[in-house]
């Protein structure tokens, strides 16, 4: 289903499957889709684009070829209370300049990360939670920032928190435990605050500094 240039949208309790491309696409459009289910989709579940302005709260996203949550453009949606479990690609993912804020959402056994946020991209997340993503937890590239507060990485298989490139996000209060790689990883030219974070148990390094000149 596809949603463009709408006012106000108001979408509830609808299941988007079989689709060809992504389950519900939403370019330019305002409005709320709540309580709905996107699975088995051969792109993303939902996609978010343009300069969308959006609520999504509780819904499911699952078993589609690509990611679960896709944002991108100029969007800036409240994602809140969604589930991001059994998909090809990542749970949630943030590229180009997509902002907004996503609160107590929860990405699982997806087969790359679970939240990834990529070119200039600068959500707030907050209260989040990453569990048993077959990569990441959480991922910041390229020139990321946002803050980032409260939110939990666990088993995943890879870092719980990495951050590389020129990610700049701020980070406090997060957690990652049990993880296969590193707690909190930086590299390259990354730099955040996190002198609230904690983190253990984890395969490598709870904090790994792995940033140019240090």
């Amino acid at each position: 289903m596809q949603v463009q240039g709408a006012s106000k949208i108001d979408i509830q309790r609808v299941t988007f499957t079989g689709a060809s491309q992504n389950g519900l696409y939403i370019a330019d459009a305002a409005g709320s889709v709540t309580n709905s289910t996107s699975h088995h989709n051969q792109f993303n579940g939902f996609t978010v684009t343009g300069n969308s302005r959006v609520v999504l709260s509780n819904n499911n996203a699952q078993n589609n070829a690509s990611t679960g949550f896709l944002i991108g453009d100029s969007a800036a949606p409240q994602l809140t209370g969604n589930t991001s479990q059994d998909n090809t690609g990542n749970g949630f993912s943030w590229k180009d300049q997509a902002s907004g804020v996503a609160s107590n959402n929860t990405a699982q056994n997806n087969a790359y990360t679970g939240f990834a946020i990529s070119g200039g991209a600068t959500p707030e997340l907050t209260g989040n939670t990453s569990n048993a993503n077959t990569s990441f937890g959480f991922v910041w590239s390229d020139q990321t920032s946002g803050v980032v507060s409260n939110n939990t990485a666990q088993n995943n298989g890879g870092t719980g928190f990495y951050l590389y490139g020129g990610a700049a996000p701020e980070l406090t209060g997060n957690t990652s435990n049990n993880n296969t790689g590193n707690g909190f990883a930086w590299v390259e030219q990354a730099s955040s605050v996190g002198p609230t974070n904690t983190a253990q148990n984890n395969g490598y390094s709870d904090f790994y500094d792995g940033t140019s000149g240090n």
